[in-house]
């Protein structure tokens, strides 16, 4: 999900008058991908915290907007004496619906026309709890579609791509799957590869690494071969099974 802009409406009492609409946007200096932790509107003391929470990837800044991930949170924050009573959060791409914000207070409706949200409370708040829940899968089940494609095509560099984009997705439904020590690993060979995969659950294992190219895969094994996180740690190698899948009983 990612957040355009937010706008806090109708907040009674608030220094600037009666009612004033106050317009929050990110930094647009900022460079892409990087951690977005509030914003802050210094004239109202109104601000939205933004935390990961249960996910492993925080809220980001990407093409002058911040981007959300399934199990972020955004919590608004207003003096006492400025009591909101709406706020609009107008998103981009994804494949929102109506579930996928939610608030702990009042009610929150979804414009897919506008890609709009609006959360609105008949009691005015001055602390609010936005959760992020978009669900995957249905965008997974259309990932799945494209990897078939791009296979049948035998297109390396979208196959590469569109693993990279199931390691993502993966991460959203468990942050889990990407724990600290594999992200260590990735961290040094972003730039080298084109998506990741850890077989069976996640979490440790063994780690798929699809390479740009061939210089690439060498450069690979060389960095990750130069800081081994530990003595056992190692290449394993492997071929393509050209027989398919077979039984046999014994």
């Amino acid at each position: 999900m990612l957040l355009a802009l937010l706008i806090v409406g109708w907040a009674a009492g608030c220094p600037l008058s009666a009612q004033t609409v106050v317009e929050l946007v990110p930094d647009q200096t900022l460079g892409n991908g990087t951690d977005v932790a509030s914003l802050d509107d210094e004239a109202t003391g109104i601000s939205f915290v933004f935390d990961k929470n249960t996910n492993s990837i925080p809220p980001r800044y990407y093409n002058g907007a911040i981007r959300v991930y399934t199990g972020n949170t955004i919590t608004m924050y207003a003096p006492e004496e400025c009591n909101v009573s709406k706020v609009e959060f107008l998103t981009e791409t994804y494949k929102n619906d109506a579930t996928t914000l939610s608030a702990n207070v009042g009610s929150v409706s979804y414009d897919a026309t506008a890609k709009l949200y609006t959360w609105e409370s008949s009691t005015a708040a001055t602390e609010v709890l936005f959760n992020i829940n978009k669900g995957q899968f249905r965008e997974m089940k259309a990932h799945a579609l494209e990897m078939f494609d791009a296979i049948q095509r035998l297109d390396f560099e979208r196959m590469g791509r569109l693993v990279g984009k199931t390691w993502q997705q993966n991460q959203l439904l468990d942050a889990g799957t990407n724990p600290p020590a594999v992200e260590a690993l990735t961290r040094l060979i972003d730039d080298l590869c084109l998506g990741y995969k850890l077989p069976g659950a996640g979490g440790g294992g063994y780690l798929y690494m699809v390479a740009k190219d061939v210089e690439a895969a060498a450069r690979i094994r060389s960095i990750l071969n130069e800081n081994r996180p530990n003595d056992k740690a190692r290449f394993v190698e492997m071929s393509m099974c050209k027989n398919g899948f077979q039984v046999s009983r014994s």
